[in-house]
């Protein structure tokens, strides 16, 4: 009998100090949900040829990160911001290569801004997104353009010489070394400006040519303009594409 209590007591002491476990546990999970979660900072962004390299870190709670989602935006508007990456935790830096962000807003001069956000799991395993960051801008430094090319006559082939003079003396920033220059097409509509179309680059060519021929596509609607200009670039950047007119191909050169 006395053995029978002796082990009862036993148990029940074994279950109180399990009971204490749990109790602390939850306690510590309690504390947890209410501490404030893992803070995201932007800590440097850096021009590359390539495009531009984010650099972030994560402070505070920092258990149970998932990964970090990065924003980009060209204005800094809130409704102006899009998701460019999502990393999984432990990468805290990102070179985002601007893929799918239009030629015209590719060039010397542009600011960008980009802010990061953690995803991190709770106590009850759930993921849980956090608030965005600081934001941080970053600008393109000043790529020198081509002098203003000018055309010649269409001929009988349907080829087009674009003629420019190579920028003397220094062309290059200390950051991005310019690679050449790029022929840029605009298709727009008549009356508008040709950054508001459909720019694409139909050449590149290498540092001290002048000039490169090129065959006419024209568009399958009639109504609309044909514009083309020579930038100079530097792995995904160009020359400002403000500061040289577009080269406008008349209409009435268009085969029948």
């Amino acid at each position: 009998m006395q053995r029978t209590m002796n082990r009862r007591v036993k148990m029940l002491g074994v279950s109180a100090i399990v009971l204490g476990a749990l109790i602390a546990a939850a306690a510590v999970l309690a504390s947890v949900a209410a501490e404030d979660w893992a803070e995201p900072r932007v800590e440097s962004l850096t021009v590359k040829q390539g495009g531009i390299e984010v650099t972030w870190s994560a402070s505070g709670y920092t258990s149970g990160l998932v990964g970090s989602e990065i924003g980009r935006s060209l204005t800094g508007n809130a409704n102006d911001w899009q998701t460019v990456a999502e990393v999984e935790a432990g990468t805290y830096t990102y070179l985002d290569e601007m893929d799918g962000v239009d030629l015209v807003n590719r060039d010397s001069g542009s600011v960008w801004h980009y802010r990061v956000r953690l995803t991190q799991r709770g106590p009850t395993g759930a993921p849980t997104i956090g608030e965005w960051s600081n934001a941080r801008s970053a600008t393109v430094p000043s790529i020198s353009p081509p002098v203003y090319p000018f055309a010649s006559k269409l001929n009988e082939l349907g080829y087009m010489w674009l003629v420019w003079t190579e920028h003397n003396p220094s062309w290059s920033s200390d950051t991005l070394v310019v690679d050449g220059y790029a022929m840029l097409r605009s298709v727009h509509e008549p009356g508008t400006f040709p950054h508001t179309g459909v720019v694409s680059v139909i050449a590149r060519v290498p540092p001290h040519h002048i000039n490169h021929p090129f065959q006419v596509e024209w568009p399958e609607q009639r109504r609309l303009r044909l514009t083309y200009k020579v930038v100079s670039f530097s792995g995904v950047w160009f020359s400002a594409t403000d500061t040289l007119p577009w080269f406008v191909v008349p209409n009435r050169l268009r085969p029948n």
